[in-house]
């Protein structure tokens, strides 16, 4: 059942793209975010219609399961600071920002670098060497910032980067309470 909703789901977009991406410079965006809560609340029925678990129940199941398996909590925690966490803050600073989906061209070289990053300062974070946090930080926003600053793409770059620090944080942190 969520395999086949996913592929409608998607398909779905095609109607979609065509009809209103060209008007709205927010549309990427806001299909991201529609299209991730279409697929969340498709998970979400599956559970709830397999009784797995009510609706009453989920917030206890899920701390349940994440004491219970810490380690597929772990390795969750550290597949969302890679490729969704990257996909997320583009869509969310490139439609915030530029009013446009992200220009996938101009950052998609950086993508290991930061989700590589990410993962490093989540480390830090849950094993409480918060010190060496700068370490990895600072050494991307010096090299990187001859080619943002300056020039139309500063304030992009600085959120970005600033987003990308605050989901290891927070991932990190996460991480350290379990």
């Amino acid at each position: 059942m969520i395999g086949l909703a996913h592929i409608v789901i998607d398909a779905s977009w095609v109607v979609f793209n065509c009809r209103f991406a060209p008007r709205s410079g927010m549309y990427g965006l806001v299909r991201l975010l529609i299209d991730q809560t279409l697929h969340f609340t498709v998970i979400l029925c599956a559970l709830f219609a397999s009784g797995y678990v009510t609706p009453d129940g989920l917030p206890g199941t899920i701390v349940n399961k994440i004491q219970t398996q810490r380690a597929w909590a772990v390795a969750l925690g550290y597949m969302l600071v890679s490729m969704p966490a990257w996909i997320f803050i583009e869509f969310i600073f490139y439609g915030l920002i530029n009013g446009s989906a992200p220009d996938f061209s101009r950052v998609g070289k950086y993508k290991y670098v930061g989700s590589l990053e990410r993962g490093l300062i989540a480390t830090f974070v849950a094993t409480g060497q918060f010190m060496l946090v700068p370490v990895v930080a600072l050494p991307r926003l010096v090299l990187e910032s001859p080619q943002y600053f300056g020039n139309n793409h500063t304030l992009l770059y600085i959120a970005e980067w600033l987003g990308s620090l605050a989901v290891a944080v927070l991932i990190g942190l996460i991480l350290g309470r379990m």
